[in-house]
């Protein structure tokens, strides 16, 4: 983790099956959570979003999960 630095990792993919894969792998290589659960985008583009893990309220639970 970065000391006194706000960041955020951003992962786009073709499917979303790659955008969860991706998510899972940078969360844990980098000690992050996900922070946007995978999201289609037009033109059949996913994106999802990871930050700093302890992120608090502003994490979003991944789809089914229960809301905090």
């Amino acid at each position: 983790m970065l000391p006194d630095m706000a960041y955020a990792a951003v992962i786009r993919a073709d499917t979303t099956a790659e955008c969860t894969d991706v998510l899972d792998r940078v969360c844990k290589v980098l000690d992050l959570e996900p922070s946007l659960a995978p999201g289609q985008l037009t033109n059949d583009r996913w994106i999802a979003r990871a930050t700093p893990a302890g992120g608090g309220s502003s994490a979003i639970p991944p789809p089914g999960a229960a809301p905090p």
